[in-house]
């Protein structure tokens, strides 16, 4: 009698134990991914200033979105701020600092997947014109450098004695490393001096899980000043 209790015991424990062990399972949810269906990256670099200014902001749907764990500019942290019309936007400012070869925004997805966009410049110095600017022939600007692919632009803000303001953009590849001023674009203008700021803009686009990414990087020169004559 007392061995068939002792085993009635061992029966009802060995089924408990088998129902603890096949009945359920303890394992981790699976994460989804962040649902990202738009990403937009802003960095420009004064050169007067030495100083660089980035924005990230991160779309789901119409709606910008705050990235868990957040998101860093060449390993240094954004800052997340809550902007009317825009929302949630990631901002960088720093200067006194020396322009990088490439900036490189990181975050990590919900998921555990790291990403990583990049965007940067080729080589680009002493920007200054080409012997003359005259209002009867016109000029040339000219740098050392790289010169421009289809994925650059330029722009160039002329103002004169007087204030009077002239814009000119370049858009795609460039001839060499110059760019015309034509002599019909300075008509107009007052003879004299005249002060010239340059803007490089480089714009990369592509996708990603089926979610456009654009980077853009603008890069604004020193004012340089040249005489204008007839």
């Amino acid at each position: 009698m007392k061995n068939i209790f002792f085993w009635s015991i061992c029966l009802s424990l060995f089924s408990l134990s088998a129902c603890n062990n096949n009945g359920t399972t303890t394992t981790q949810p699976n994460k989804e991914k962040l649902a990202i269906s738009q990403i937009n990256y802003y960095l420009r670099y004064m050169v007067a200033k030495l100083e660089v200014e980035a924005k990230a902001t991160f779309k789901s749907d119409s709606t910008s979105i705050e990235i868990p764990g957040g998101v860093t500019l060449n390993h240094e942290p954004m800052r997340i701020a809550k902007l009317p019309k825009i929302g949630q936007q990631y901002r960088f400012l720093d200067d006194r600092v020396p322009l990088e070869k490439r900036y490189i925004f990181r975050y990590k997805d919900t998921d555990g997947t790291k990403y990583a966009d990049t965007i940067g410049l080729a080589e680009f110095n002493d920007f200054k014109i080409g012997s003359e600017i005259s209002q009867r022939k016109g000029g040339l600007l000219i740098w050392e450098g790289a010169v421009l692919d289809k994925m650059d632009a330029m722009t160039f803000i002329l103002t004169d004695s007087k204030g009077k303001t002239l814009t000119i953009n370049h858009v795609g590849t460039s001839q060499g490393t110059k760019i015309p001023i034509q002599a019909n674009h300075l008509a107009g203008f007052a003879l004299g001096e005249v002060t010239l700021i340059a803007n490089r803009k480089r714009t990369v686009i592509y996708a990603r899980n089926n979610a456009p990414i654009r980077l853009v990087m603008e890069y604004y020169l020193k004012p340089i000043t040249f005489e204008l004559k007839e």
